[in-house]
């Protein structure tokens, strides 16, 4: 008689194929209970065993998935769903040496990465809340409008300007460049982008609540009276 099969581990159940290290494709996850499923795409690495990749499908597209949500995913993928990983083809994933070209940002610092990310992210979570304030931004007229941006692109500049050195070396060069860097990605990015843009950027500078409050005490404002200083 055969003796039992053991139990293995999601580690030791590690796809030992040559065709590569990363699984890759499409999955689908409840985030909170009694809510509709979000479709994913990952790449999971079998040697370290964690989610290394995942975007979020939304009405704007893919994004960036924050560090939460990875772990959630990463948390079902070893436990309740530890049969994809045991044999990924079988579930419709690919196996591949390399990373896909979706999970590669640029090669530039990573505070810009990382800025752009959480821009992305607070255009999908506070969405209703960016097109509500747009509006009321576009209702107060262009001079409203030309403060809010002025503002805004103010404290992006001087805070990425900060992170984005942070991210370099110490090296004066490297670090002149990260600052240019920064200035030159908002001035491309964020100044003469819409609306929307430069509040998701308002919020992920600040929050949404503070952003909300800059809108309405910049709607509210009693304006100056003529010849005032």
């Amino acid at each position: 008689m055969a003796p039992p099969t053991p139990v293995l581990s999601p580690a030791e159940r590690q796809p030992q194929c040559a065709a590569g290290r990363y699984i890759i494709g499409q999955w689908s996850h409840i985030f909170t209970e009694g809510r509709a499923p979000t479709d994913l795409r990952i790449a999971f690495d079998t040697t370290a065993q964690r989610l290394v990749a995942m975007q979020l499908h939304t009405a704007r597209g893919y994004v960036d998935a924050g560090r939460a949500d990875m772990a959630d995913v990463q948390d079902s993928l070893l436990t309740a769903n530890a049969h994809v990983l045991a044999d990924p083809v079988a579930e419709g994933f690919a196996l591949d040496a390399d990373l896909p070209t979706w999970s590669a940002p640029e090669a530039r610092n990573a505070a810009l990465v990382q800025f752009e990310r959480e821009i992305a992210f607070c255009k999908v979570q506070h969405g209703l809340l960016i097109g509500e304030l747009a509006l009321e931004l576009e209702a107060g007229g262009d001079d409203a409008q030309d403060e809010f941006r002025s503002d805004v692109v103010d404290s992006a500049k001087d805070n990425l300007a900060a992170a984005a050195a942070n991210a370099a070396t110490d090296n004066p060069a490297d670090q002149e460049n990260a600052i240019a860097g920064a200035e030159a990605w908002v001035a491309e990015h964020i100044s003469g982008g819409a609306l929307d843009q430069i509040i998701a950027t308002s919020i992920a500078l600040t929050s949404a609540s503070h952003t909300q409050a800059a809108v309405f005490q910049l709607l509210t404002a009693p304006a100056a009276a003529p010849g005032g200083a």
